[in-house]
């Protein structure tokens, strides 16, 4: 199966009636295993849009094989200004852990500031941010 084929059964997916994510890992094994799968990552950010509530095991699988392949910022970026969801801040999160202030030119400060001060997103979502925004903080105190 080529890339691009197994890119665009990726955004068509969906478990089936019963819960079935056989499909969507076989997808995501093969897309690993293709030159330069990081032509997947607007898919892949915004699968983890699309199931953000259907807390799967699937979504470790897509935030694992973004970060060993790397150059994933500015996607990340995008999809946490669009609509952060719990996955997408965790992996800022993640950033945050390795002491990293900046990412793609821009400051996480900022970009955190701008996901607490939205209206259209949950409180658990905003006490990861503000989690998120104590710890760079604290690391910005430290250095």
């Amino acid at each position: 199966m080529k890339q691009s084929e197994i890119i665009e059964n990726l955004k068509n997916f969906s478990p089936t009636a019963d819960g079935d994510w056989t499909e969507f890992i076989e997808l995501l094994d093969k897309l690993w295993t293709t030159k330069n799968p990081e032509r997947a990552y607007k898919t892949l950010f915004d699968l983890l849009i699309k199931f953000d509530n259907d807390y799967m095991e699937c979504q470790w699988g897509i935030i694992h094989g973004i970060e060993h392949f790397g150059n994933y910022e500015s996607e990340l970026i995008d999809s946490l200004k669009f609509k952060p969801v719990d996955m997408t801040l965790t992996m800022l999160s993640r950033i945050i852990n390795t002491g990293e202030k900046i990412i793609d030119n821009s400051n996480i400060d900022t970009l955190l500031n701008d996901i607490l001060n939205r209206t259209d997103i949950d409180e658990n979502l905003k006490e990861l941010a503000q989690d998120c925004m104590t710890r760079l903080e604290t690391s910005h105190n430290n250095n």
